[in-house]
């Protein structure tokens, strides 16, 4: 991406005309820059899928408040100040610097989603954000929460049946490597749903489906470990009850 470069030179124009000239010159090159953060954004989109997800537009907004804040501050006063050419320069480098901020932004976004997508990338997303990016902030926080979420089933922990529905639904695009473990998931906790629903159904049948939940699915493992031992509290109970009955056969025959 391309910053505003510009060198000063002597001149006996008019104030008001060299004004004028500077000033179209500043704003014709600041176009440029803007031009590529667009063309930057597209880059990005193309490049990566999981950059559909967010409104990038914000990041364009910024650089063109930047170019409206100069010209605007731009008046004869400063072009007549001894200090002219350092006041210009420094507010140049605040609009090129801010220009940079956008480019390492992206470039880290693309970086950060180029593999598996977690909370941790997208924090550090968030981290990388340039100032005034307060829409594309929000965005990025609900995508953290929507991970936070994924993880917290992806550990094994607690999860409703209405919640995982919702979260494969709402899968974002480019992670279909994602929804596919969510997908499978569903699998197992569909598996179980019948089979713990089911009175019918033996303590053969309950080990064996156990046996394929993956360990990371505590819960719904420990769901019918438990299914399993409530199953074999009356087969123990049973067993117990013939061994008093044989005790007192033996005891009658002495």
């Amino acid at each position: 991406m391309s910053t505003l470069e510009y060198s000063w030179i002597a001149t006996n124009a008019e104030p008001s005309v060299v004004l004028k000239n500077n000033k179209e010159f500043f704003s014709a090159n600041m176009d440029k820059t803007i031009e590529d953060v667009k063309e930057k954004i597209k880059q990005t989109k193309d490049e990566c899928v999981f950059a559909e997800n967010f409104d990038f537009t914000e990041l364009v907004e910024i650089v063109e408040k930047e170019k409206e804040k100069f010209l605007k501050w731009y008046t004869m006063e400063i072009l007549t100040s001894p200090n002219h050419m350092q006041l210009v320069d420094k507010k140049v480098e605040e609009f090129n610097q801010t220009a940079r901020k956008i480019k390492a932004f992206l470039k880290n976004f693309v970086v950060e989603t180029s593999s598996d997508i977690d909370v941790s990338a997208i924090e550090s997303i968030i981290k990388s954000l340039p100032k005034g990016s307060e829409n594309l902030k929000r965005q990025l926080e609900k995508m953290r929460e929507y991970y936070a979420k994924v993880e917290v089933i992806l550990s094994g922990g607690e999860v409703d049946w209405h919640t995982l529905e919702l979260l494969i639904k709402s899968a974002p695009k480019g992670a279909e490597k994602l929804r596919r473990k969510l997908e499978d998931i569903r699998k197992y906790f569909l598996k179980a749903e019948e089979m713990l629903t089911n009175e019918k159904v033996s303590k053969e049948e309950l080990v064996a489906f156990f046996e394929t939940i993956p360990m990371g699915l505590r819960v719904l493992r420990n769901k019918v470990s438990n299914a399993i031992l409530r199953l074999e509290m009356p087969q123990q109970q049973r067993h117990m009850e013939r061994v008093e009955l044989q005790q007192k056969e033996e005891k009658l025959k002495e």
